[in-house]
């Protein structure tokens, strides 16, 4: 799988934010560019403009759930949001699926859950979080990427748009560490551990996980992007579940490696995949 390399992903969120522009201090520990991205909840990278906003609100989209019992759909869109009219706007998972995009251009969205839980080759304790520039922090439903020294970057919400937090200023719970950001090969070959015989059993629910999907990214980047199941080639997708298809790709990796041929990724498989085994 292709990476997005993390001064790139950096970059995206640095721009987004305005730093090098004029500095705006909107409150003790939160600041940002005058230029800076907007915040409107669901955007992707659009340039909002009043037409866009009557759109969405005509076209029933989501609005924050803090917000619903106080306004109205175009309410949000239309009043709310016109602050941001001449601007990319983005909420907080759409600048994280942005920043991933400037080196994967078909990056799939997500949300701030998801990334969490599925899409971290490492995770921890936001008491533990690593000086690693690029490393994502998160809380319920909300995200943001650390930048070091305790600050972060974040599409914060409607009021703030993108910009530059203290990392105290927010009731962080986790941080975590992409799996389609390439942080560079010590951090990475560190951060992808494996506990577990990975493996698919037809009468049991599919496994999910963190080292699911990077032990899928790493058979698509050996090559192993397509396998013959049933006699029809089927795509090798680094969606984080254990299924037929990824088991028949760890077959194929197992038997070009010379490995006993069981499509179950234990210690051998794994560690000939530059992963450290902790079974």
């Amino acid at each position: 799988m292709s990476k997005t390399p993390v001064k790139s992903f950096l970059d995206y969120c640095y721009n987004a934010a305005d730093l090098d522009g004029k500095i705006e201090t909107l409150y003790s520990g939160i600041m940002g560019g005058r230029n800076r991205h907007g915040y409107v909840y669901g955007g992707q990278g659009e340039k909002y403009t009043a037409d866009l906003a009557a759109r969405w609100a005509a076209n029933g989209r989501s609005i924050p759930p803090g917000m619903r019992l106080l306004m109205t759909k175009k309410a949000y869109f239309t009043q709310k949001c016109a602050k941001w009219y001449g601007r990319v706007v983005e909420d907080c998972s759409g600048l994280i699926v942005n920043a991933v995009r400037v080196g994967v251009p078909r990056y799939k969205d997500s949300t701030a859950n998801d990334f969490i839980n599925s899409r971290c080759t490492k995770t921890g304790p936001i008491s533990t979080i690593p000086e690693t520039p690029g490393a994502v922090v998160w809380k319920s439903g909300h995200i943001g990427v650390y930048i070091g020294n305790g600050w972060v970057i974040e599409a914060r919400g409607t009021d703030y748009g993108v910009v530059k937090s203290k990392l105290s200023t927010q009731k962080w719970k986790k941080w975590g560490l992409l799996s389609a950001v390439d942080y560079g090969k010590e951090t990475t070959e560190k951060a992808w551990t494996v506990s577990r015989v990975l493996k698919y059993e037809e009468d049991k629910p599919m496994q999910s996980g963190a080292d699911v999907r990077e032990l899928q990214a790493r058979l698509i980047d050996e090559g192993f992007k397509t396998v013959l199941i049933g006699g029809k080639l089927k795509a090798v997708d680094d969606d984080g579940t254990f299924g037929p298809i990824t088991a028949a790709a760890v077959k194929a990796y197992q038997k070009s490696k010379g490995l006993d041929v069981d499509g179950k990724a234990g210690k051998n498989t794994i560690t000939a995949l530059g992963g450290k085994w902790r079974g």
